[in-house]
């Protein structure tokens, strides 16, 4: 049946080339119109349906957040951006355009600057900038680290205690005894 029909197609497409190029091109035109009314669009409905919970969690993250976000383009090879004083520079740019500095420290700009009526008016609930990913993760890394080194610490003075413990149970003198507590230390440590 489908053989059928795409044989007497393309019969009639031989016969009357000049209508079908004509269609080709019409069909062409149409589709490039109506490709320049299209609107790219970024809302979370072209992404997943409205019925998951992933719309419904970005839905309610709109009410208690907005739905402008700026974006701030920084053109610096990333090297030099995170591992320079140029981090300290974009975290205190995010600190000044979410209205929030630390206690203490002045106001870049002064009292009169950008910085401080952003501070007053506080018009930005929220910002997510590379800075302040960069400096979070790092104080995060640094205290899982802290506290990494200080279960090791104490595992190592269980250990030394436990040592100390046990030679003076086996009849070591207390220099023996504290001499192997600051070895079993020593390689708990290592």
């Amino acid at each position: 049946m489908l053989a059928r029909v795409l044989a007497r197609v393309m019969g009639g497409a031989t016969r009357r080339p000049v209508l079908v190029g004509l269609t080709v091109l019409l069909v062409a035109l149409s589709g490039a119109l109506l490709a320049t009314r299209l609107t790219p669009s970024a809302a979370t409905s072209t992404l997943v349906g409205r019925s998951t919970g992933g719309y419904a969690a970005t839905q309610r993250l709109y009410e208690r957040f907005g739905t402008d976000p700026v974006y701030i383009l920084v053109r610096e090879p990333v090297t030099r951006a995170v591992l320079t004083s140029d981090l300290n520079s974009l975290v205190g740019l995010e600190g000044c355009l979410s209205g929030n500095r630390p206690k203490g420290a002045p106001v870049p700009g002064g009292r009169k600057g950008p910085c401080a009526r952003l501070e007053q008016r506080k018009p930005v609930k929220v910002v997510f900038g590379p800075g302040t990913f960069l400096n979070t993760s790092v104080n995060e890394i640094s205290d899982q680290l802290g506290a990494a080194l200080g279960a090791q610490q104490r595992d190592a003075q269980r250990a030394g205690r436990a040592a100390r413990r046990i030679a003076l149970a086996v009849g070591a003198s207390a220099t023996a005894a504290a001499s192997a507590q600051q070895e079993a230390i020593r390689v708990s440590s290592a």
